[in-house]
C-alpha cells in the first residue's frame, strides 16, 4: 500500500496485524509507485501462469544461482514469451520479462535484480 506524503509515497505493508510502514524503502515518485504497481501487476499474471510454466534451466542473476522459467503462447495474430528467473535458496524472483509481439507491433517488460543483500536484511518466511 502507498500512502502520500508531501510529494511522495511511503510504501507499507500488511505484517498479518494491520499495515506497518516499510523503512527500508526510501519514500517514492508517484512514477515508480505506478512501475512498481506494474511490476505487482507482472507478479500477479505468473501466479495465473506458473501451472503452465516450464524449467528451462538455470541462471546466475545479481550473483544468485536461480532456476529459469518460461512460457510461450503463440495464437492467432499474436505471440508472448514469459521467462522468470527464481532464486534457488531464497524462492525470490530475480528477473522476470516478457514479450508480446502482433500484427499491430511488439512490445515488452523487464526486471533484472543487480544487487542481492544478505546482511542486515531479514526476509520474511516463504511457504
Amino acid at each position: 500500500m502507498y500512502i502520500k506524503n508531501g510529494d511522495k509515497f511511503d510504501t507499507y505493508y500488511n505484517s498479518g496485524d494491520g499495515f506497518e510502514k516499510v523503512n527500508l524503502v526510501a519514500p517514492l515518485t508517484e512514477d515508480e509507485v505506478i512501475d512498481n504497481l506494474f511490476f505487482i501487476d507482472m507478479m500477479w499474471q505468473y501466479g495465473d501462469l506458473s501451472s503452465d510454466m516450464k524449467k528451462d534451466g538455470s541462471e546466475t542473476i545479481a550473483g544468485r544461482s536461480c532456476d529459469k522459467f518460461s512460457y510461450q503462447y503463440v495464437g492467432i495474430g499474436a505471440a508472448l514469451k514469459y521467462v522468470v528467473c527464481i532464486d534457488k535458496q531464497t524462492d525470490v524472483c530475480l528477473k522476470w520479462t516478457y514479450d508480446i509481439a502482433s500484427a499491430g507491433g511488439s512490445g515488452g517488460f523487464s526486471f533484472e535484480c543487480t544487487e542481492f543483500k544478505t546482511s542486515g536484511v531479514t526476509l520474511p518466511s516463504y511457504n
